[in-house]
C-alpha cells in the first residue's frame, strides 16, 4: 500500500514540478524505479535488499541521465521545447554525472559482490566472477550513447545490442553457476 502511495505521490509531483527542475527530474525517475523494485519484493514475499535498491537508483539514474545526454545532442535546437530541464543542461555536465554515476555502480555492484552479508546469504563467496560482465555492459552502454547515438530509449538499446544481450546472458549463467553449483 505504502509503495503504490508513494509511486502515485511521485508520479503527481513529477507531472505537476518536479520534471522542471533540473537533476531531480532524473532522480524521480530513478526512484520511481527504487518503489517498483521494492513493490515488486514485496509482492513475491521477498525482503527487499538494500544492495538491490541502492543499485536500481543508481542504474536508473545511468540511463536516466544517459537519455538526458541523448535528447540534448540529438534533439539540438528542438530539445529545449521536448523537456524544458535540457536548457539547464550542457553535454559536458551530464557527461560528468554519468561518469560519478558509472563509477558509484561499479562500485556498490563489486561491494554487494565482496560482502560478507551478501555471501553468507547466498552461500557462495564467489558471486565476484559476475563483476566484469557488469562492468562490461556499463562500458557497452558509454560506448553506444558516446558512438552511436543511442540512449533515446535505454529499452531498445538493451534489448537490441547483440553484445550487450551476450553479456546478460553470460552474467545469467555464471551467476547461477555461482548459486548453484
Amino acid at each position: 500500500f505504502f509503495s503504490a502511495l508513494a509511486f502515485i505521490g511521485l508520479n503527481v509531483g513529477y507531472t505537476l514540478w518536479l520534471k522542471n527542475i533540473v537533476i531531480v527530474d532524473v532522480m524521480v525517475v530513478a526512484l520511481s524505479f527504487v518503489i517498483r523494485a521494492y513493490a515488486g519484493a514485496f509482492a513475491i514475499e521477498v525482503p527487499a535488499s538494500t544492495w538491490m535498491l541502492i543499485n536500481t537508483l543508481l542504474l536508473a539514474m545511468f540511463l536516466g541521465l544517459g537519455k538526458r545526454r541523448y535528447e540534448l545532442v540529438f534533439l539540438e535546437d528542438s530539445a529545449m521545447s521536448h523537456r524544458k530541464t535540457l536548457s539547464m543542461y550542457s553535454s559536458y555536465l551530464l557527461d560528468q554525472f554519468i561518469v560519478v554515476i558509472t563509477s558509484a555502480v561499479i562500485v556498490i555492484y563489486m561491494l554487494y559482490s565482496f560482502s560478507t552479508e551478501v555471501s553468507v546469504k547466498l552461500g557462495t563467496d564467489n558471486l565476484f566472477v559476475t563483476i566484469p560482465f557488469v562492468v562490461y555492459g556499463l562500458f557497452r552502454y558509454l560506448y553506444l550513447i558516446h558512438r552511436k547515438e543511442e540512449g533515446g530509449s535505454p529499452t531498445r538499446v538493451l534489448i537490441s545490442d547483440k553484445p550487450i544481450l551476450f553479456t546478460v546472458m553470460l552474467w545469467l549463467i555464471t551467476a547461477s553457476l555461482v548459486l548453484y553449483v
